[in-house]
């Protein structure tokens, strides 16, 4: 069976690879492994008291509950899938040791159309597509589930 790797920051356009890997999923026999970076220090909710596993407990039940939401949306039963969050800045490093250590097929993440500031500069997706040993969709963030 075929694993693919989404990565997402709960926001609206990281929406478009969860979509698109639902429906590539469904097409094809596949595990998908959805991925979040947790920023500890840099959370909105960040308790100093607290261990970082509860936090990163925290983030894997938001993690479900928002893939649950976008099959429930687009009316797709869940499959077999997996969240997995890992605390750590260095975004890029920790998607692609992930994705190793998980053996996965695909790395799937959104695109969604970075700045001038970030062309020159560079960005995560293009650094992916750089280093990456395995392929790397890039989604369009108005990509939608069609029959």
């Amino acid at each position: 069976m075929q694993k693919i790797f989404v990565t997402t920051d709960f926001s609206a356009n990281s929406k478009a690879a969860i979509r698109f890997a639902i429906q590539f999923a469904k097409e094809n026999p596949s595990e998908i492994i959805f991925y979040n970076i947790f920023e500890g220090v840099a959370d909105n909710n960040w308790d100093p008291k607290k261990k970082l596993a509860s936090h990163k407990e925290e983030r894997i039940a938001k993690l479900n509950k928002f893939v649950e939401t976008i099959y429930k949306e687009n009316a797709i039963k869940p499959a077999s899938f997996k969240c997995i969050v890992d605390i750590g800045i260095d975004t890029k490093n920790l998607i692609l040791s992930t994705s190793k250590k998980n053996k996965v097929n695909f790395i799937c993440i959104s695109s969604k159309g970075g700045g001038i500031l970030k062309k020159l500069l560079g960005s995560t997706t293009s650094s992916l597509i750089e280093l990456s040993s395995v392929p790397v969709i890039v989604v369009p963030k108005n990509y939608k589930i069609k029959k």
